[in-house]
């Protein structure tokens, strides 16, 4: 058997409509130059991954996000990086606030009582907090979307604003809650 043939499902924090247009638009400069694949080509909105479970239970996901509180959702996007590869990955850092950092932690913690299994890429103490700007990105073109980048704004702040349950590919809403930018919600 070729590949892990599994359900795929994403715990995902989406972004306030202000760092979204950020997003989108740099995403638009990426598509309008034919640099890899946006994330918004794949139907998905900006946003920034917080666990990854294959084979999962989405009822036993949302669970686990519904018992963590979402306190100070406030978060920062700066300047770019690459995930190498065949294919690149380009994407902008995300700072997350100490509150976002601990829900995260908490989301792990639970999901670890819970024996579910998650990629280990987004565990706390493995995770590099990031928001995609295109994937499949060809070597030749890496400096093309590196010139791109370099461009634009170096930081953005603004705030989560919703936890959100998908299954992928394609993605599929499954479960939201909206989170508050300052003040701790259930």
């Amino acid at each position: 058997m070729c590949g892990d043939t599994r359900m795929a499902y994403a715990v995902v924090l989406t972004l306030d409509e202000q760092l979204s247009r950020e997003v989108t638009d740099t995403w638009h400069s990426f598509e309008t130059a034919s640099i890899g694949k946006t994330p918004g080509q794949l139907n998905e909105p900006p946003h920034i991954t917080f666990a990854i479970s294959r084979g999962a239970s989405p009822a036993t996901l949302w669970s686990a996000v519904r018992d963590v509180a979402f306190a100070n959702a406030e978060l920062k996007l700066l300047p770019f990086g690459v995930f190498t590869g065949d294919r690149h990955v380009v994407y902008l850092n995300a700072v997350l606030s100490e509150g976002l950092g601990r829900s995260h932690r908490d989301l792990y913690r639970r999901l670890t009582q819970d024996n579910v299994a998650t990629d280990p890429l987004y565990a706390p103490g493995n995770v590099l907090f990031h928001c995609t700007i295109a994937v499949e990105v060809e070597p030749a073109r890496l400096a093309e979307a590196v010139t791109l980048l370099s461009g634009r704004e170096t930081s953005h702040s603004g705030c989560a604003v919703t936890v959100d349950l998908w299954e992928f590919f394609p993605v599929q809403l499954l479960h939201r809650r909206e989170i508050s930018c300052s003040s701790p919600t259930q």
